[in-house]
């Protein structure tokens, strides 16, 4: 796993397969992270590109470019 855009370790992306997958921890885990997978992209940067226009929310509505997850 490797986080994406700082050390913050809020959102990671993992290669598994072919695939790409976003996973994110909300703020409100503060020390003991929560990840939850968020969605599965054919390449890390739609993977990163998801990740960006999420709002700091959290609760995403599944986006196109999403596998079943």
């Amino acid at each position: 796993m490797s986080p994406f855009g700082s050390e913050s370790l809020t959102e990671l992306i993992e290669r598994d397969g072919n695939e790409f997958v976003a996973i994110r921890s909300p703020a409100s885990a503060e020390h003991d992270p929560d990840y939850r997978e968020v969605g599965r992209f054919p390449t890390r940067e739609k993977a990163e590109e998801f990740l960006a226009s999420m709002d700091s929310g959290f609760e995403a509505a599944p986006r196109p470019g999403m596998t079943d997850i």
